[in-house]
């Protein structure tokens, strides 16, 4: 079996298989990485809405603990106030992060026939010419990847900013109402 050489694009000297790797290799993984964001976006929208309503029947039950209704002490309504405002902000963050965000190209250089928003807005004859005419060009066919590949990034780079800010507010409502549930405890208790 001979060794053959790869196939050089000539306008860049790069083999053409590598080119296809890449875009075999990042394209899935993007996809993933969405993916996963709004499962990790679903989960915690999942618990804090859980904690939310729980928190809301306590308070609005007249709920009584040793005789006394829950809403009439600052031991429990303290720290169960912080971590519902905690929680509401956490699950407004993950809402946002899982919440589809479309990218409308303002340009022809963003347009990307390879994106949904693009293909349902034309005919299918329209559609059928602009892909044939892509077809024909294989650095136009490169582009389009690329413009989808980096539309994904802006989509992912926004949803896992937001789902960061949505796991901080979670951590730090947990941690300052236990906190807080601490100290009005002893408060009372002394």
């Amino acid at each position: 079996m001979e060794n053959t050489p790869e196939k050089k694009d000539d306008s860049t000297g790069a083999s053409v298989k590598g080119k296809d790797t890449i875009f075999r290799v990042a394209a899935p993984n993007q996809i993933g990485l969405i993916a996963i964001a709004d499962n990790k976006s679903n989960m915690l929208i999942g618990i804090c809405v859980v904690l939310i309503s729980l928190i809301i029947a306590l308070l609005g039950s007249g709920f009584t603990i040793q005789g006394t209704p829950i809403n009439t002490r600052p031991d429990l309504i303290i720290p169960m106030t912080i971590l519902l405002f905690f929680m509401l902000s956490a699950a407004v963050c993950a809402i946002i992060a899982a919440k589809p965000k479309i990218i409308k190209g303002t340009t022809q250089s963003m347009h990307s026939l390879l994106f949904f928003q693009n293909i349902f807005t034309k005919t299918l004859d329209q559609y059928l010419a602009e892909m044939h005419e892509l077809l024909e060009d294989k650095k136009a066919i490169y582009d389009q990847m690329i413009i989808d590949m980096y539309n994904n990034g802006v989509v992912l780079h926004r949803k896992y900013q937001m789902l960061r800010v949505a796991y901080f507010l979670f951590m730090y409502g947990l941690i300052i109402s236990v906190l807080a549930f601490v100290i009005t405890t002893a408060i009372v208790q002394f």
